[in-house]
């Protein structure tokens, strides 16, 4: 079975999960609501900007939990096992799980990303270079931060036996790491943010996803 077989698998039913409801439905009503009543007057930046910010704050944290739950689920479950008698790699497995969620996060991004671009027309009569600019930035750098989290998640979901230290993992160490990925441009002034991030956002998703599939490949099931 190839990485493309588990990848509708997988696709299929994170699309039916709740989280990626809440994700694609709830959060652009939320930014509906938020524009019906005027909490727009009190920004100071595009409502794109604001909303692609706002999803993939909370879509990288409900990416990592997703992940982790559910490998922790699958392996007291022994779910790899039965994966395991037919000639499946497992590092397939995992990259089946991590671009799963993030093509999912991805279009939860876009949803209130075209959202925002569309109350900005509204609200201006126009959508100038800069917003659109800056949108797209912000676009890239949320596809990096949600990476960072992914990768994050299937690590701490295949070394971990509980659910609960699990997720307790996640809450303190998820938001700190994708934030340094974003951070970095901050500190090294002299190369796009765009390169810094995407840079140190790929270095970390590799060296997690190097980490898992190592961890993964050595366990018994």
């Amino acid at each position: 079975m190839g990485l493309s077989i588990l990848l509708k698998d997988e696709l299929r039913g994170f699309y039916k999960s709740s989280i990626m409801i809440i994700l694609w439905i709830g959060l652009p009503l939320v930014s509906f609501l938020l524009h019906f009543i005027n909490f727009q007057d009190k920004l100071t930046y595009s409502f794109s900007i604001f909303f692609a910010t706002v999803v993939s704050s909370l879509g990288g944290t409900l990416a990592s939990i997703l992940l982790a739950v559910y490998i922790v689920h699958e392996k007291s479950k022994n779910v790899y096992a039965l994966f395991l008698v037919r000639p499946i790699k497992r590092s397939n497995i995992l990259f089946a799980k991590f671009f799963a969620v993030f093509f999912c996060i991805a279009i939860a991004i876009i949803i209130s990303i075209s959202l925002g671009i569309f109350i900005d027309y509204l609200k201006y009569g126009e959508v100038n270079d800069n917003i659109v600019y800056t949108t797209f930035e912000t676009f890239f750098l949320s596809l990096f931060s949600i990476s960072v989290a992914c990768s994050t998640g299937i690590l701490i979901g295949v070394i971990s036996n509980s659910v609960l230290v699990a997720v307790l993992i996640i809450v303190f160490l998820t938001s700190n790491l994708s934030a340094l990925a974003i951070m970095l441009p901050l500190l090294i002034t002299s190369v796009h943010p765009l390169i810094t991030s995407g840079v140190s956002s790929a270095i970390l998703t590799i060296i997690f996803m190097f980490a898992s599939i190592w961890d993964f490949r050595r366990r018994q099931f």
